[in-house]
């Protein structure tokens, strides 16, 4: 019960200060907080749990591929995105579920996983350019958040307790699917415009990342170190990679 109180309440929070994080400093800074683990780590942690080291390991890995079609899910959306924040959306999910079904029967170590996100993101952020037009920053309905808060919350509950019927491949893949993601970044191209959009997922490219050390630190170093370490380690890589670009 406590695990799934934590389940209902951290999903939320972070859902709620990433979407308070964009309507203070814009869309393109709550795109890029998503594009860190602070969602699929959760998850991630979860997974260790309920269904062991072992398994969260293997679905580390897999989610490094997950991470492929999140790139799918950038391109597609942008792709879309002069028809209307709705037919995005769906090109959107239709481009992850597509690569996902296509890279369920592939296996690649840690590393080569690492490689591909690095790659794919870069290539992603130069056919997405950053728009030149400012976003003007709009007062949201009332409904807008208590629907982001209890969709996110909702998907990571239900993507958890899937998690063992999926198995480790599976999970792993579908772990990065871009929830928050879809969300800020239909909310923002329906409130603000689709330059709004685009600063939504500029930002989620450039946060993948430290989202993807975090990932192959927990696939590499979960056998030697455990859990309790291998979660800290990961962790820290991704802090410093924060830390590191920053200043840059």
């Amino acid at each position: 019960m406590s695990l799934f109180l934590a389940k209902l309440t951290l999903t939320p929070l972070i859902m709620y200060l990433t979407s308070a994080a964009g309507r203070r400093w814009g869309p393109g800074v709550s795109g890029w907080l998503t594009g860190l683990p602070l969602l699929a780590g959760p998850v991630s942690v979860f997974v260790c749990i309920e269904q062991g080291p072992d398994f969260a390991r293997q679905a580390a890995g897999s989610t490094l591929l997950g991470m492929w079609s999140s790139c799918a899910f950038c391109l597609a959306y942008h792709a879309f995105a002069h028809r209307g924040w709705v037919a995005a959306a769906v090109a959107a999910v239709v481009a992850f579920a597509a690569a996902t079904a296509l890279l369920n029967p592939v296996l690649l170590p840690p590393w080569a996983g690492l490689v591909g996100v690095a790659c794919l993101a870069w290539a992603c952020l130069r056919v997405i350019p950053a728009p030149d037009s400012p976003v003007a920053m709009n007062r949201p309905p009332r409904w807008d958040m208590p629907v982001r808060l209890a969709i996110a919350a909702g998907f990571v509950v239900v993507q958890t307790g899937i998690a063992g019927w999926l198995g480790p491949q599976l999970s792993g893949l579908v772990t990065p699917f871009p929830i928050i993601v879809i969300l800020l970044t239909a909310f923002a191209h329906h409130q603000l415009g689709q330059p709004a959009a685009t600063r939504v997922l500029r930002g989620f490219l450039i946060g993948m990342y430290a989202f993807a050390a975090f990932f192959w630190l927990v696939a590499v170093g979960m056998e030697p170190l455990g859990p309790a370490l291998a979660y800290p380690v990961a962790l820290a890589a991704w802090a410093t990679i924060i830390m590191a670009a920053s200043a840059l």
